[in-house]
């Protein structure tokens, strides 16, 4: 029995791949000995985060945990810093969903309304906002809090995917 466990932990080491779960979680060991949950993107995205806004969010969304957690769920991403930058990125026809922080979110919501492909567009609020009293145009895109957990904003990313992907909204290959 010690044979077959030490076998199957090896061959989990080797091959964490073989680890993914129907779902759209999985477990991954990690490089320090210590197993930890990665979430793995049902619908993987082209993420566009934009950090064209205030200074303070646009700090926090440059911050690159942000783009490395993203990345390890399977969404490729590329950071934005200026309103030229996010309507070349738009006019591309790549992005799937823009990222940004609540007030870029209403101030863009209509350029990222009038592309074609129909990005999906999520807005982080601080904790002082209430978005839902806060602004009418919070109807054109998710509101996400700035404390949630990462799992949480990654559940919101493919629940937007989830809902681009039955409406049939295809990006440009």
């Amino acid at each position: 029995m010690k044979i077959f466990v030490t076998l199957v932990i090896c061959l989990c080491y080797a091959v964490p791949s073989a680890l993914e779960a129907c779902g759209d979680k999985f477990f991954q060991s990690g490089a320090s000995g210590r197993g930890a949950l990665i979430y793995a993107a049902k619908y993987p995205a082209k993420i566009l985060i934009y950090a064209g806004g205030a200074p303070a969010a646009s700090r926090e969304l440059r911050d690159n945990r942000l783009e490395k957690h993203f990345t390890k769920a399977g969404h490729a991403v590329q950071v934005v810093e200026s309103p030229e930058a996010l309507n070349s990125a738009l006019q591309s026809g790549t992005i799937d969903l823009v990222f940004t922080d609540y007030d870029s979110a209403v101030a863009v919501s209509d350029r990222v309304a009038s592309v074609s492909t129909g990005p999906a567009l999520i807005g982080a609020s601080t904790e002082g906002v209430k978005p839902a009293k806060t602004n009418a145009d919070t109807h054109r895109f998710t509101v996400v809090k700035a404390s949630d957990k990462i799992t949480g904003l990654l559940s919101k990313i493919d629940d937007a995917m989830k809902t681009r992907v039955k409406s049939g909204r295809q990006r440009k290959s």
